[in-house]
């Protein structure tokens, strides 16, 4: 099963190589998904937060840009280009593609909702693999083989290994 903490490695790396969008922006979703990948290459492009020791503050802000935009983390000179949107009531695609080294290009479809007028992605097909998809049948097969609790105890176990370090009193460290 793929960890909390490789999953927010991904969705960063996806996010670097989507250094800058062009194409057919057709609205809404895809003008909020484009400003929320801004925002994060912002943070990473921040002088105020380069180098090991604002690692914690620099993932910290990541997360809560990736909170407001994506409901579940290689710096690229490739651009991402919008193909379209198909918008049906609260829901909406948005239709990508990035350019690989190999000189083709990776379709990657963003699945967002609307939720109080913010269009946040929940779902991305990555060259036609859902990743909610992708982790309902990885949860699926550890409730099958084990049972719900183990899942939740994996998640729990996942969890304390995300938590920031603390100092020798056992508290945080001051941000």
């Amino acid at each position: 099963m793929i960890g909390h903490h490789a999953r927010a490695c991904w969705i960063l790396m996806l996010l670097f190589v989507l250094s800058s969008a062009h194409g057919a922006w057709a609205g809404p979703p895809s003008d909020q998904l484009s400003a929320g990948i801004e925002r994060v290459l912002k943070i990473i492009a921040d002088p105020e937060l380069e180098g090991d020791t604002k690692l914690n503050q620099r993932r910290a802000a990541i997360i809560t840009v990736a909170s407001e935009t994506f409901k579940v983390d290689q710096r690229g000179a490739g651009k991402m280009t919008v193909h379209g949107e198909q918008v049906d009531g609260e829901y909406a695609v948005v239709r990508t593609t990035i350019p690989l080294s190999s000189g083709q290009e990776m379709p990657i479809d963003y699945r967002l909702h609307n939720i109080a007028d913010r269009w946040r992605v929940y779902d991305l097909t990555v060259d036609g693999i859902s990743l909610v998809a992708n982790y309902r049948a990885q949860f699926n097969k550890i409730i099958r083989t084990s049972s719900y609790e183990a899942l939740v105890a994996r998640f729990r176990s996942q969890q304390a290994g995300l938590a920031p370090p603390k100092d020798a009193s056992g508290a945080e460290p001051a941000r």
